[in-house]
C-alpha cells in the first residue's frame, strides 16, 4: 500500500513538472513579444536604428513562435496524460472483471439436492447402489444462438451442457400423517471420473472452458434422473448448484414427478 501510494506520488509530481516546463516556455515567449513592442513608446523610442528595428522584429516573431511551441507542448502532455488515465482506468476494469468470479472458467460444479418422495413407488432391489445409477444434467437453450458452441441434444429438446455424477446418496423412509415415502440427501460433481459418464463424450462446459456469465445466459434447467422411482409421485425439496465453490444457483422441485425429474432455474436465483 505504502509503494502504491509512493509511486502515485511519485507520478503526479512528474505530471505537475512537465506543466510547470510548458507554462515556462509560454511565459518565456510572451515575453520576448512583450519586448519587441513598442507599450507605449514612440518608434524613435523603441527603434534605435534599423539593425535594432530588424532585432525585436525577429525577437517578436521568435516569441510568438515560442507561445506557439509551449502551448502545443501543454496540449500534448494533457492529451498524454488524459490517455494514459484512460487506459489504466480501462486495465483496472478489466483487471475487476476477470477478477468477478462469473468471468472465470468453470473448473467445478457441486449439486445439492433434497427430496422428499412421498407414496411407496420404489425399487431398490434392481438398483443395489443407487448413486451409480443417479444422474444430474445441465439443460439449456445453446441452438437459440448461432455464435454459441454447438452441443449435444439432452432430454426435452434442450441442450446437454454438462452432466453431473452422485457423489453422496442417503435416504431414509418417511411415516407423515400415515403416509408413507422416502426423504434422500444426494450431492452430484462435475468433472467426474467415474467410469459410468467415461464413454459418454466430454460435454459442453468441458469442451469450450465456459464461464459462468456464459452459462448464465444458456442454463434454463436441470434433470434429476433416480431410476428407483417407478411412478410418479408427489414431491417437495431444494437444489442447489455450486459453480466453483462459490457461486450458487437454485432450481425448483416440481410438485409431482417420475424417474426422470425436470427442475426449471428459479427466477430469483442469485
Amino acid at each position: 500500500m505504502v509503494d502504491s501510494s509512493s509511486s502515485w506520488l511519485r507520478t503526479e509530481f512528474w505530471i505537475v513538472m512537465v506543466a510547470v516546463f510548458g507554462g515556462a516556455i509560454v511565459l518565456f515567449g510572451l515575453w520576448l513579444e512583450y519586448v519587441s513592442e513598442k507599450n507605449g513608446q514612440t518608434a524613435d523610442e523603441l527603434f534605435k536604428n534599423v539593425k535594432d528595428f530588424r532585432f525585436k522584429r525577429s525577437l517578436g516573431k521568435c516569441g510568438e513562435r515560442i507561445v506557439m511551441a509551449g502551448i502545443i507542448w501543454e496540449i500534448l502532455t494533457a492529451g498524454f496524460f488524459a490517455y494514459r488515465d484512460d487506459l489504466h482506468i480501462r486495465q483496472n476494469d478489466i483487471a475487476i472483471k476477470n477478477a468477478d468470479p462469473r468471468n472465470q472458467p468453470i473448473k467445478s460444479i457441486r449439486a445439492d439436492v433434497l427430496l422428499k418422495v412421498m407414496g411407496n413407488n420404489f425399487n431398490f432391489a434392481g438398483f443395489p447402489v443407487p448413486k451409480l445409477y443417479s444422474l444430474l444434467d445441465i439443460l439449456g437453450d445453446v441452438w437459440l444462438n448461432t455464435n454459441m458452441p454447438p452441443c449435444n441434444m439432452g432430454t426435452d429438446g434442450r441442450e446437454l451442457l454438462a452432466y453431473l455424477q452422485c457423489s453422496e446418496f442417503e435416504s431414509i423412509d418417511l411415516n407423515n400423517n400415515g403416509m408413507a415415502g422416502k426423504v434422500f440427501w444426494m450431492s452430484f460433481n462435475w468433472p467426474s471420473a467415474d467410469f459410468v459418464r467415461t464413454a459418454i463424450p466430454q460435454d459442453w462446459i468441458s469442451q469450450y472452458n465456459i464461464t459462468q456469465a456464459v452459462l448464465d445466459k444458456r442454463v434454463s434447467s436441470i434433470t434429476i434422473q433416480m431410476l428407483e422411482i417407478t411412478n410418479k409421485s408427489e414431491m417437495s425439496g431444494s437444489c442447489v448448484l455450486i459453480f466453483n465453490g462459490s457461486t450458487q444457483r437454485r432450481f425448483s422441485i416440481p410438485t409431482n414427478s417420475g424417474w426422470k425429474i425436470v427442475c426449471p432455474l428459479m427466477t430469483n436465483s442469485p
